[in-house]
């Protein structure tokens, strides 16, 4: 989508499902309302501006969303890495208690600045990064400071999806295969424990730091 020029504008779980194939998943996603071009036919990138209302889901909604800044690929970025922590902390976003507004005051304009200025004085980074396991942290980190005019490191993000697919396929297609056929909305409950998170960072260091750290357990033992 992002290779034709344009934007999704609203990332969410009810704007993704799941195409079944033999032994996998595709995901695809849907309803594009909000989507909007963030270049010209000739690729020249949209300027950077501030705009003077919300648009998208209050939840999933990018760090420049709330501020009502221009939307340009990084915040579709940005709205992936939610669904992730979303999926990996049992279908919780680490301020869903900032929701407390009720869904029919929270349609009213005054009700959704008072929960983007609170969101926006919610520590995000270190909640977000600590929830995900470290080949995703530094992404996430990445995308926070990415230029707006800038494209997402999709291959780098691509590559830290296969390592998680690799680690738990086997359970998330177990539950999506247990969720269908009457949910077809992308919900799949991931369990990562600290010692998940543990074994990923061990994973994720070079042979010789491994060896050296077993090498010394070995000397202790003797």
């Amino acid at each position: 989508m992002h290779s034709k020029g344009y934007i999704h504008g609203d990332i969410k779980p009810q704007n993704m499902c799941l195409e079944k194939h033999k032994d996998s998943f595709k995901v695809c996603l849907i309803d594009f309302g909000l989507a909007t071009r963030y270049c010209s036919d000739d690729g020249v990138h949209f300027p950077h501006q501030k705009g003077s209302t919300f648009s998208g889901n209050l939840p999933f909604a990018s760090l420049g969303s709330c501020r009502l800044y221009t939307k340009s690929r990084k915040d579709d970025f940005e709205s992936v890495f939610y669904i992730l922590i979303y999926l990996l902390n049992e279908y919780k976003l680490p301020w869903d208690s900032l929701l407390e507004i009720s869904s029919s005051r929270r349609s009213e304009s005054r009700h959704i600045d008072e929960y983007l200025d609170r969101r926006l004085k919610f520590n995000v980074v270190q909640e977000t990064v600590r929830i995900l396991p470290r080949n995703c942290r530094e992404l996430l980190k990445k995308a926070y400071s990415l230029p707006f005019d800038q494209a997402p490191p999709y291959s780098h993000f691509r590559h830290a999806l296969g390592k998680l697919n690799r680690k738990y396929g086997r359970l998330i297609n177990e539950k999506v295969k247990k969720n269908e056929p009457n949910k077809q909305v992308f919900k799949v409950k991931w369990q990562l424990n600290e010692s998940d998170i543990d074994e990923e960072d061990e994973e994720s260091k070079e042979p010789n730091e491994i060896d050296t750290k077993q090498d010394k357990k070995k000397d202790q033992k003797i």
